[in-house]
């Protein structure tokens, strides 16, 4: 098991489309952040990620596979998404973004700039 999958689990829903859940592993603190899916021999399975807040700028640094990286505003809002960032490159953040989530790099196309995302309160 990879650090980042010791991290407590949130469900996040589209506000449009609440059938859609996302369970993403939360990052707060800095080592977390900073670790994020370093180490992990592979991606996160479909519909899984790790979100880091706060988030900004991201690296994958230490990552043997592309990643989607899915900026988020204070609303959980979607700012951008950049699919298939490769390992070993450093992606800044617009304006605004708050929180990031990572996912694998084939998921997450739905998750369009304006879509918002809400935490369920669903158990594990």
């Amino acid at each position: 098991m990879s650090a980042w999958q010791s991290l407590p689990m949130r469900y996040l829903s589209i506000a449009d489309s609440p059938t859609t859940v996302i369970r993403a592993r939360l990052a707060r603190r800095f080592r977390d952040r900073l670790r994020g899916l370093m180490g992990a021999s592979e991606p996160p399975a479909f519909g899984e990620g790790l979100l880091l807040v706060p988030g900004g700028a991201i690296h994958t640094f230490g990552l043997c596979f592309p990643i989607a990286v899915i900026h988020l505003d204070g609303n959980r809002r979607v700012l951008a998404r950049h699919g298939n960032v490769p390992p070993r490159r450093i992606l800044f953040a617009p304006r605004r973004t708050r929180c990031c989530l990572e996912m694998r790099a084939d998921d997450g196309e739905w998750l369009r700039p304006g879509c918002q995302l809400i935490e369920e309160a669903l158990s594990p």
